[in-house]
C-alpha cells in the first residue's frame, strides 16, 4: 500500500499454530495430527506512514457477550459436572472430574465469572477422557514446573476463549497478571527454558479452546 515502518519502531512476535494431517508408518490410511508453527514479527499500525484511521473497536452489549459465554459452556463436548460444594474458591478435581465454582454473585462482573470459569474448563480439557494432558494426570506440586505449565495452559486457553465471546478488554488485565505471574515463576528455574514452555503451553492451550467449542482438527468453523 506504499506505507513504510517508520525509523525506531519495535516489532513484537507473533504465532500461529496450523494443525495438519501427517501419514503415519500404521498403514496407507493411517494419519495423525501435528501441529506447525508460524512465527511472524509484526508492527503496530500507528509504526507506519499508513494514512489508515484507527477506530475503536465496537464492544457488544454485555447481554449478548454473557450469552455468548454461556452457549460455549453449554454446547462443551463431554463436559465435566460443574458443582457448587465449596462457595470460596473455583477449582477442577481430576480425580473426581469436576469443577467447582463459587456462586456468579460472588464476583465483582459477569465477566469475571465466565473467564474463571473457562480456566477451570480449559483444566477439565486434560482429563484422560478428553485430550489427556499430562500435567493435569499427573500429580504436580505447587510451583513446579509441571504445575506453572499448565496454569500458564489454563489461563492463555481461558484468554482465547474470552476473546471469542467479546469479554476480552473487560478481563485482559487479570489474564495478563496472573500469566506473567507464572512467566516470572518459570524464569526463576534456570532449567525451565520459560520460553519453550510458554509455547507450548500456547499449543495445548489452543487445542483446549477448540476441544471446548467442539472444534475438530481440519474444522475451521
Amino acid at each position: 500500500m506504499g506505507g513504510m515502518v517508520k525509523k525506531g519502531a519495535v516489532s513484537i512476535p507473533i504465532v500461529f499454530w496450523k494443525p495438519i494431517k501427517v501419514k503415519t508408518k500404521g498403514g496407507a490410511n493411517s494419519e495423525e495430527e501435528k501441529l506447525v508453527l508460524r512465527y511472524y514479527r509484526v508492527f503496530n499500525i500507528e509504526d507506519t506512514t499508513l494514512p489508515i484511521e484507527i477506530k475503536e473497536p465496537v464492544i457488544p452489549k454485555e447481554s449478548v457477550m454473557i450469552d455468548a459465554c454461556q452457549r460455549i459452556i453449554d454446547r462443551m463436548p463431554n463436559r465435566p459436572r460443574l458443582v457448587n460444594n465449596d462457595p470460596a474458591r473455583c477449582f477442577y478435581t481430576p480425580f473426581l472430574d469436576v469443577v467447582n465454582m463459587a456462586p456468579a454473585q460472588n464476583f465483582k462482573k459477569a465477566e469475571d465469572y465466565y473467564s474463571v470459569l473457562f480456566h477451570e474448563l480449559v483444566h477439565a480439557t486434560g482429563h484422560r477422557s478428553r485430550l489427556n494432558r499430562p500435567e493435569i494426570e499427573t500429580i504436580a506440586s505447587f510451583g513446579s514446573q509441571t504445575y506453572s505449565k499448565e496454569e500458564l495452559t489454563a489461563e492463555l486457553g481461558a484468554a482465547y476463549l474470552c476473546g471469542i465471546t467479546g469479554i476480552s478488554a473487560m478481563t485482559i488485565g487479570n489474564s495478563s497478571a496472573y500469566i506473567n505471574g507464572w512467566l516470572n515463576k518459570l524464569r526463576g528455574d534456570r532449567d525451565a527454558g520459560s520460553k519453550r514452555f510458554f509455547f507450548e503451553a500456547a499449543q495445548k492451550a489452543q487445542k483446549a479452546a477448540n476441544f471446548i467449542q467442539g472444534i475438530k482438527p481440519g474444522n475451521d468453523e
